[in-house]
């Protein structure tokens, strides 16, 4: 029987992103200890600045 797919959203600030590559990774891997893979990335233009949604897939 094929797995079963998940999927998680995480929003994440511009300033992630821009001269904090450590911070970035933590987050990744945060979820990386969950089982959740990174699939895709959006950005997204808010009233309050730019933000990155994160897009993760589990299989189960």
């Amino acid at each position: 029987m094929p797995g079963r797919y998940q999927y998680k959203t995480v929003e994440v600030p511009i300033d992630l992103w821009t001269g904090k590559p450590k911070a970035l990774e933590e987050e990744l891997n945060k979820h990386a200890r969950d089982g959740w893979k990174l699939v895709q990335i959006i950005s997204a233009n808010q009233g309050n600045g730019m933000t990155y949604v994160l897009i993760f897939e589990n299989v189960w």
